[in-house]
Formats: C-alpha cells, sequence, structure tokens
C-alpha cells in the first residue's frame, strides 16, 4: 500500500466506496459533550433541509463557542451541496 497526501483514504475511503452518503469523523480524540454539540447542530441543520456544507459550518460555529478547540477536528466528506432526502417508501 503506498501513502499519497491529498487522498481520501482508511474508513471514510471504504464508507463512501460503500456508497455511504456522507462520512463524518475526526481527525482526533474529541470530548464527548463536544462531540454531542457538533452532531446535534449537524443534524438539525440537516432535517431543517439545509445543505451538508450549511450544516457543518453551523456545527463548527456552535463548537467554536467552546474553550475547547476540538471543533477543528471534524471533517466530512460529503457532496457540499447535498441534502437529506427521504426514501422511497
Amino acid at each position: 500500500a503506498s501513502v499519497a497526501l491529498g487522498q481520501m483514504g482508511g474508513f471514510a475511503q471504504a464508507f463512501l466506496n460503500g456508497k455511504a452518503g456522507a462520512f463524518v469523523s475526526t481527525l482526533w480524540s474529541v470530548d464527548d459533550k463536544l462531540a454531542r454539540t457538533f452532531v446535534e447542530e449537524f443534524y438539525k441543520q440537516l432535517l431543517a433541509g439545509e445543505t451538508v456544507a450549511t450544516a457543518v459550518r453551523s456545527a463548527r460555529d456552535v463548537g467554536r463557542q467552546s474553550s475547547d478547540i476540538s471543533w477543528l477536528a471534524y471533517v466530512v466528506y460529503a457532496n457540499p451541496a447535498a441534502k437529506l432526502e427521504a426514501l422511497p417508501e
């Protein structure tokens, strides 16, 4: 296996190759409280019909209000214009 900078790999690549619409992760371990704050805001925005880009920006803004800089650890692999869509029944 080779290593290249600027390319996706590991879990993100595996999930997206498996047809996941998005992959949310962190680059390092984060505090549970901040993780909850980030994902609650992220999903709140997606459920409100916002794009992935807007949801990530909003979640980072909420996380930034903490004294913990771990809000910088979040990475999202997805089409930035993607939105949640209901599955057909």
